[in-house]
């Protein structure tokens, strides 16, 4: 199992299973896993508030609508409870004319969300690890350092970092985050198949450095460790700043940490660019190898 972790909400899930759908709203959106069968998670969330949730409304609005769509379906059961989450998940399981489904709904009351998950199966339905994931899911609170995994791509970041981009192509990933205004910071992590081909026999830093777009450029470079691996820190001359940066004289900075990962055979480069006093240590918010961000 590993985890999944996008937009205040993480969970546990089958190593096969990747992300083929995302949302970068935070109040209200989407995300799916599929594995090489086809998809096996729908994810939808809101922030609501508590007095608002009628659980048993949304699952017999589920219900009707699967009754139109598969008129040859089946309603197993009216309403099932898992014991350990903290979100008192409840839903129904559906046999259908050609796939199963199982429809749960949760709310977290800590965070305010409430999840509505779609599982489909293909008649080698696992109840016991559609629970197991059901009860893994946990959602993080505003105000507080928040966990993204996506990917291959892991960042912990405050929670005023909002999701910019997000771009999958073969062999490269890549998560951008920023906060708002004057002061914005912004990070962005990249993972890259391949590091041998990447490098070319370059050093960190020169390959990192042959990435960089005008203004930006290195001003200096040293070690450092990400997790149980070394990698370079490298110091840079920031990029434009916003209008309203440059109207108020913020004082920027930029820095960014490279390292290969040899478990993964994946080469990472994460970057800071914001006010200065606003700098994190990029070494405590990225992670690989499936371990968290200190």
């Amino acid at each position: 199992m590993q985890t999944f972790a996008w937009q205040g909400i993480q969970f546990e899930h089958p190593d096969d299973w990747e992300c083929v759908r995302f949302s970068k709203k935070r109040q209200r959106g989407e995300c799916a896993l599929a594995d090489p069968r086809g998809r096996r998670l729908s994810l939808l969330w809101g922030r609501v508030e508590a007095k608002t949730v009628n659980a048993t409304m949304i699952l017999e609005e589920a219900a009707a609508q699967l009754g139109k769509s598969d008129p040859k379906g089946a309603l197993l059961q009216r309403k099932w409870q898992t014991l350990k989450s903290a979100a008192g998940w409840s839903g129904i399981e559906w046999r259908g004319a050609e796939e199963d489904l199982t429809v749960a709904v949760g709310y977290f009351a800590d965070s305010g969300h409430l999840l509505q998950a779609q599982f489909t199966t293909d008649r080698k339905c696992d109840l016991a690890l559609q629970r197991r994931i059901l009860e893994s899911f946990h959602c993080q609170k505003p105000g507080t350092a928040w966990r993204w995994r996506a990917f291959g791509c892991a960042v912990r970041l405050p929670s005023e970092y909002d999701v910019q981009s997000c771009d999958v192509f073969p062999g490269r990933a890549a998560l951008s985050f920023a906060t708002r205004g004057r002061k914005q910071q912004r990070v962005r992590i990249e993972r890259f198949a391949l590091p041998e081909a990447q490098l070319k026999g370059r050093s960190l830093k020169d390959w990192f450095a042959s990435t960089l777009d005008e203004p930006k450029r290195v001003l200096g470079s040293d070690g450092t460790k990400i997790g149980r691996h070394t990698g370079v820190s490298v110091r840079l001359k920031p990029g434009r700043p916003t209008p309203l940066q440059l109207l108020t004289r913020v004082k920027r900075s930029s820095r960014a940490a490279v390292w290969v990962c040899d478990s993964e055979e994946r080469l990472y480069a994460a970057e800071w660019e914001g006010a200065v006093d606003g700098a994190p240590q990029l070494e405590d918010v990225v992670s690989c190898c499936g371990k968290d961000s200190r």
